[in-house]
């Protein structure tokens, strides 16, 4: 995708996820759950991505961790553009599933609603 760059999620980032999940979802009445998730010891923030175009942040995917060492959770997969969502999602989950391929991850698990490609394609992923 021209003028699309992935990066690693930085400190201070929280807000960037949080807008765009508003963005993508609308008002989340679990904002305050994902906030104190996104601070805490199981969110795995070498793992979590923002992609930007033209530097504007258009979507984010996150990973957390289980208490089981090796174990990820795809989470927080949050697209703004809205003529290339499926394939900026695709990205972003291949950057999630690269990264934890590339640390010798067991399980990554993933929920994704519906009948999707995006579903489909995630379900490729399993290790």
């Amino acid at each position: 995708m021209p003028g699309l760059t992935v990066r690693n999620f930085r400190p201070g980032d929280e807000s960037v996820f949080f807008e765009i999940l508003k963005n993508s979802f609308g008002p989340l009445e679990y904002v305050p759950r994902v906030k104190v998730e996104i601070s805490g010891p199981y969110f795995n923030r070498e793992g979590s991505f923002i992609a930007e175009k033209n530097g504007s942040a258009v979507g984010c995917v996150g990973l957390r961790n289980f208490p089981r060492e090796k174990w990820l959770d795809i989470r927080y997969l949050g697209v703004n553009d809205g003529e290339s969502r499926e394939l900026l999602a695709q990205t972003l989950v291949a950057k999630a599933v690269q990264y934890a391929g590339s640390n010798h991850c067991e399980i990554l698990k993933a929920f994704v609603s519906g009948g999707s490609a995006l579903r489909r394609r995630v379900q490729t992923f399993w290790f």
